[in-house]
């Protein structure tokens, strides 16, 4: 409830009429994140535009994963932070802000970004293909 009173709504907030209108938030299915209360807030914020293990737009807790920070972001985060065994706590931590500098880097000239869209529609494609199935994980 935080997060959505705080920095998601400050992020509508700040949003163009139009961009709002357009706007869809999509929650995973951890069980904290669909208590009633929090679903009631959603739909008081996004209306019918959210998706959610029991929302208006129902997502299957084991659905196929379509959004970035499940097939690429955590993915990539851990494979840099783990690469070779953490010592301590405060190893960790420093390996888990230069994995995320590293994204920034690649990121600056755009081309990161090209390809994880290219894989996001590859992916939508293959999910309608399957009729909402599961399907092979992809590379980006």
């Amino acid at each position: 409830m935080e997060l959505l009173d705080d920095t998601v709504a400050d992020y509508v907030d700040g949003l163009s009429l139009g961009a709002n209108s357009r706007l869809w938030y999509q929650l995973d299915g951890a069980p904290a994140h669909s208590v009633v209360a929090a679903r009631q807030r959603l739909t008081e914020m996004f209306g019918e535009n959210w998706i959610g293990r029991y929302g208006p737009s129902r997502w299957p807790a084991r659905s196929p994963d379509l959004t970035p920070l499940d097939f690429f972001l955590w993915g990539y985060i851990k494979n840099e932070v783990y690469s070779t065994e953490v010592t301590t706590v405060e190893d960790l931590k420093i390996r888990i802000m230069r994995a995320f500098d590293k994204i920034k880097n690649f990121a600056a000239n755009g081309a990161l970004f090209r390809k994880v869209r290219n894989n996001i529609m590859r992916r939508c494609q293959l999910c309608i293909r399957v009729h909402g199935g599961h399907f092979e994980n992809l590379k980006i």
